[in-house]
């Protein structure tokens, strides 16, 4: 399934997006 692994590297960013604003906040 080629929809999936795109779904799971999209996810991926918004993870590690997450957690980098989290460790350094505005």
């Amino acid at each position: 399934m080629k929809i999936q692994r795109e779904y799971c590297s999209i996810l991926r960013l918004i993870y590690a997006k997450v957690r980098f604003i989290r460790k350094w906040p505005d």
